[in-house]
């Protein structure tokens, strides 16, 4: 997990393309989890909700990147759900390695 979640718990994607409609996969948390053939975890429901919390980070990711990279002014609104949903994943992220660590 703390290849994924950085000391200062923000989510670390690595060097990937923010706006590669498959960032979610190459990140190094993406390259984890969907790299894992065996997975202990496969059914665990923690696990299981990281994928769509983790796909949607990138999604808002990517627009705010958009919105940029357009020289457009990113609305706070839009970079205020960015913000939620990553805090939202590596909150996650932290329950399921507490939990597991339990």
């Amino acid at each position: 997990v703390e290849v994924h979640v950085g000391e200062d718990n923000e989510v670390d994607v690595g060097d990937v393309e923010v706006l590669d409609p498959d960032a979610h996969r190459r990140c190094r948390f993406g390259q984890w989890y969907y790299g894992n053939d065996v997975n202990l975890l496969q059914d665990h429901p923690e696990y299981l909700a990281l994928e769509v919390l983790h796909r949607v980070m990138h999604d808002s990711a990517r627009e705010v990147a958009v919105a940029h990279r357009a020289g457009q002014s990113v609305p706070d609104a839009l970079y205020d759900m960015f913000m939620d949903r990553q805090e939202l994943f590596a909150d996650s992220l932290l329950s399921l390695r507490d939990r597991l660590r339990e």
